[in-house]
């Protein structure tokens, strides 16, 4: 019996392969997705005396794979639209990556990279990450313990001695914000940023702060963490921190597009940082604010290709192992917060930490979105925001790259939502729309629902015949009618009420539309 068919593969952009099938004869091109090759591999065709019978399997199993195609399409379709409509009415400014079992389904960039010259952005425009940096950080850190140059358990005074607790205070605890060092960027003298300091300036400098907690016993975000294990892996390696990211990690992860940001030098496809005010877009760029001096807190760019590789190179065998990578996304701020509570149990300092910090790894946080298992980080510096998921349960993955000061989480939560089936409806322009103040009463109550993961209440009233919402900690917030039964939020936020009635003419559900984003609520009174 011989075989009646042969595939040759060839590897593809965007995790597309081109399956040749061989008949003897012709070559035929099939196109397929890392998920529909193992389909097709698996089977294996022969002769067999009903030939028609195989005809029409292969035939059937090509059809069944093009449906697989086309549905995959409608996601880009449906994805791409919806991020033309954010550049187009709710100021987008950036590139996009959205992948789905190892294929790229969204990789494009919108708006614009530099307003003074008109330039587009595009999936390989370089933005700075900022706090991005610290994932990257933490696997040097980790890499080194692999190599058996330093433990997670080692001190601070090990390394650069002189610190007032710098025998209690561990890599640990610099990699989990744990260490009580204060953050510089909250400090008087760094009102101005840091433009000529050096390293060793600035370790001399910090040594003489206090610490704002004991070491261990609390949770407190700290650039200057992140700062001491730049120097840190420096010490260990032997070598630059720029040079050891780059031979160690960027290398081996094929990201050529990735690096140190510097702002005297030539760097192809550099974004330009915005900044939306009342006024206007302006340029966010500060001649005072240098990102290479924040060194392994924030100093690097990327593209949202760049860091796509990262992701697979991270979630593979080429930079960490699995036992490293499992302490990279392990939530360490349970046990902090467990720790604190039994040393005060009583609450007498009266500060609770914010359950945020509960899902903090090293340089990751590590919770869930929408019932979904999720590792994500983010980053903002001026000009420039970003943000990045991953779903490890459903193999899905979202990278945002802003070069504006916008959330870019309002944009990722969405894109995740639609990946996973939410409703939606597409951005647009909202106007304003007289209507007849008597009507806002109908609305008026208080309104109960879930966004996302978490439950919100909010009071809806009418004062001196506008409609406003209020919600605990924070001001009260007119809503602008748009038609008779939908407002909109009157701060430049993409938030919209449309009222329900029912079959008897009553208000009692409304929808709440985030980014695009349905969320129902219902009137508890």
């Amino acid at each position: 019996m011989r075989k009646l068919f042969s595939f040759m593969h060839t590897s593809l952009d965007g995790g597309l392969k081109k399956i040749e099938r061989n008949t003897g004869k012709h070559l035929y091109p099939v196109y397929l997705s890392a998920q529909q090759e193992k389909i097709i591999i698996s089977v294996t065709l022969k002769i067999h005396p009903m030939r028609r019978t195989i005809i029409l399997t292969f035939t059937f199993l090509i059809f069944s794979l093009g449906r697989l195609t086309l549905g995959q399409n409608d996601l880009t379709n449906r994805l791409d639209h919806y991020m033309k409509a954010q550049a187009d009415f709710n100021n987008f400014s950036g590139a996009v990556l959205v992948a789905r079992n190892d294929s790229i389904i969204l990789n494009n960039g919108y708006g614009l990279a530099n307003r003074e010259w008109n330039l587009q952005n595009t999936a390989g425009t370089k933005f700075s990450i900022a706090s991005n940096t610290k994932q990257f950080t933490a696997a040097c850190i980790l890499r080194l313990e692999e190599d058996g140059k330093l433990k997670l358990n080692d001190t601070l005074g090990k390394y650069l001695p002189g610190f007032e607790y710098g025998d209690t205070v561990t890599l640990h605890m610099l990699l989990t914000h744990s260490s009580g060092v204060q953050d510089y960027f909250h400090l008087k003298e760094f009102d101005i940023r840091p433009t000529v300091i050096t390293k060793d300036s600035m370790v001399a400098f910090m040594k003489t702060k206090l610490f704002d907690f004991l070491p261990g016993s609390d949770l407190n975000y700290s650039n200057t963490n992140y700062f001491l294990l730049g120097l840190i892996i420096e010490k260990v390696s032997g070598d630059s921190f720029e040079n050891y990211l780059k031979e160690q990690i960027l290398k081996p992860a094929g990201m050529m597009n990735t690096g140190i940001v510097r702002y005297d030098t030539i760097l192809q496809n550099r974004a330009s940082g915005y900044r939306i005010t009342p006024d206007g877009t302006v340029n966010a760029f500060n001649e005072a604010y240098r990102s290479d001096l924040m060194f392994g807190c924030g100093s690097m760019f990327s593209t949202v290709e760049d860091m796509y590789k990262w992701d697979r190179a991270l979630n593979g065998n080429s930079i960490l192992t699995e036992a490293s990578r499992k302490k990279m996304y392990y939530p360490y701020g349970f046990s902090i917060a467990q720790a604190k509570n039994s040393a005060d149990p009583a609450n007498t300092m009266g500060e609770v930490m914010d359950p945020f910090w509960y899902n903090l790894g090293y340089g990751v946080w590590a919770d869930s979105f929408m019932t979904h298992r999720r590792i994500f980080s983010r980053g903002g510096t001026s000009g420039f925001h970003s943000t990045i998921y991953r779903f490890i349960d459903d193999n899905c993955y979202v990278a945002v790259l802003q070069n504006n000061e916008e959330n870019p989480d309002r944009i990722a939560e969405a894109l995740s939502a639609i990946i996973f089936g939410t409703d939606f409806t597409q951005p647009y322009k909202h106007e304003p729309y007289k209507l007849n103040p008597e009507i806002l009463k109908r609305y008026t109550g208080i309104w109960a629902g879930n966004i996302y993961d978490d439950k919100w209440t909010i009071e809806i009233f009418v004062s001196d015949g506008k409609l406003y919402r209020r919600t605990e900690g924070f001001p009260d917030l007119e809503l602008i009618p748009e038609s008779e039964t939908k407002f909109y939020y009157s701060d430049r936020q993409d938030k919209v009420f449309e009222f329900v009635p029912n079959e008897k003419g009553e208000i009692t559900q409304a929808w709440f539309i985030i980014n695009g984003i349905k969320f129902r609520r219902d009137r508890i009174r």
